[in-house]
């Protein structure tokens, strides 16, 4: 979704949320929300980790919405 938003192309997905996170129209702290979900599932932490999930959600939803950073 984020590249499609900052309409370029994905042609490898090697790489890509670091990528992602370095476009104009991203999620803050992409690569780092990324990494604290993967620890927590690691370690049993899943409430945790479905309310960073949430919040990712939430934060994309708004980049996609009318009056958002696109319009």
């Amino acid at each position: 979704m984020l590249f499609a938003l900052n309409e370029r192309y994905l042609i490898n997905e090697k790489g890509a949320l670091h990528e992602a996170a370095l476009l104009p129209l991203t999620i803050p702290r992409l690569v780092e929300q990324s990494d604290e979900i993967w620890r927590l599932i690691g370690v049993g932490g899943f409430a945790q980790a479905c309310a960073i999930l949430r919040q990712v959600d939430r934060q994309l939803k708004a980049l996609t919405q009318p009056g958002g950073p696109r319009s």
